[in-house]
């Protein structure tokens, strides 16, 4: 891991990177390793905030104005999320 990730963060997808979505789901192929990776409807949403080029900032605002959860809340799903991302070699943080 580079950084650890913070609500100033960006996000980059790696150029290792594929995502196609399917019945509101998105699966992610991470091509070096050949590693598949499943993303359920708020990860989706999460993936095409970032794809954006949102902070992690803005697309918490986005997620807590759409979804009802707390700032809070959102802010660690949100992170741990980012991070899990990182360590599968999906994202880098910007």
């Amino acid at each position: 891991m580079d950084a650890s990730p913070s609500l100033s963060s960006r996000i980059r997808i790696s150029e290792h990177t594929l995502s196609q979505e399917l019945s509101g789901e998105t699966v992610l192929l991470e091509l070096s390793r050949g590693v598949y990776y499943g993303l359920d409807e708020v990860g989706t949403r999460i993936w095409q905030l970032l794809g954006d080029g949102r902070s992690l900032a803005e697309t918490l605002a986005a997620l807590v104005e759409e979804y009802e959860v707390s700032e809070a809340e959102g802010a660690g799903d949100l992170l741990a999320l980012v991070r899990e991302l990182e360590e599968r070699g999906l994202i880098e943080i910007c």
